[in-house]
């Protein structure tokens, strides 16, 4: 054990002690940890937390997902940056509201001053969740870009997962990118077009539909050859993603290029059709007949709400 480094370890008083009888201890570096220890000799203070701290860390390895949310929500209140690199394993629970709160907690942690210890690694760990499955968690990552002001390699970290083979990965970067670029355009040069259409022949329908709507965000009018290609993709709720895409552009395709899609097999995408050419405007109220015989009455509804005179 000469000249081991301990950062960020935890082991409640509870669990078996760590035993360091028979160790040889010399020069050894304990920095923002917590150990229950057994030793043959009397070791510093440096490895024990306030009573306060060891009592919420201990709970945050508990499988119940609402005792480890109020262990977060409390360490966070405490504001003892000791429990920063013990936090981050908590961005990864399987509860979406365990790792909102700890991504929080560490937002507040680091909002005054850098990390003490590994500062780049525990903010690459926490922007990885811009790509996280639930919406809410991608915004307070968001937002904590506004405060924080990460620098753009940093936020690569995250995007870059497009780059990967794993369908989970990749969908994880274009979301991440997505919740990026909402933030702020200046970030869009962090994207990659290419890369971004390449993904667009991807087997994934997901990973299709998701391709389409960072275009929509990025808002670029040269991708609009990849935005209208989708419209015929071989699966509806891509051809929906296209759909929705359009309408996130500033500058929007003629009608005439969604009319088609009023006779598309699909009633999901025939109804958003409707509301892309709304949005539009400036289409041939003729051209929208056939949709006035739809079998749905959804649509049907849709385009006579369309065709009726200004009021």
């Amino acid at each position: 054990m000469q000249g081991a480094k301990f950062i960020g370890c935890f082991s409640a008083d509870k669990n078996q002690p760590v035993d360091f009888r028979n160790c040889l201890l010399n020069n050894v570096s304990v920095i923002d940890s917590h150990l229950s220890v057994i030793s043959d000799r009397k070791l510093s203070g440096l490895w024990n937390w306030p009573s306060e701290v060891v009592k919420w860390a201990a709970k945050t390895s508990s499988e119940r997902n609402d005792v480890r949310y109020e262990a977060v929500k409390e360490l966070g209140g405490l504001g003892d940056p000791v429990v920063a690199s013990m936090l981050v394993y908590l961005l990864t629970d399987e509860e979406w509201d365990v790792r909102l709160v700890a991504l929080e907690a560490l937002g507040r942690l680091r909002e005054n001053k850098v990390f003490p210890h590994r500062d780049r690694l525990l903010l690459k760990l926490m922007f990885l969740l811009l790509g996280d499955e639930h919406s809410l968690v991608r915004q307070e990552a968001g937002g904590l870009v506004r405060t924080l002001s990460p620098p753009d390699d940093i936020l690569k970290v995250s995007i870059q997962r497009v780059m990967e083979f794993s369908p989970n990965e990749i969908l994880a970067g274009l979301r991440a990118a997505a919740e990026l670029c909402k933030v702020s355009s200046e970030y869009t040069h962090l994207v990659d077009t290419e890369r971004l259409q390449f993904l667009l022949s991807d087997d994934n329908p997901e990973v299709r539909g998701k391709c389409l709507q960072l275009l929509g965000i990025l808002d670029d009018p040269s991708n609009m050859p990849w935005i209208l290609r989708g419209l015929s993709d071989s699966r509806a709720s891509v051809r929906v993603a296209a759909l929705c895409t359009i309408k996130l552009l500033t500058e929007r395709p003629p009608a005439s290029e969604v009319i088609p899609l009023l006779a598309d097999p699909d009633e999901e995408v025939r109804i958003e059709a409707i509301y892309t050419i709304g949005q539009i405007g400036e289409f041939n109220p003729q051209e929208l007949e056939i949709a006035m015989s739809d079998p749905s009455s959804k649509v049907r509804q849709l385009v006579e709400e369309l065709l009726k005179p200004d009021q």
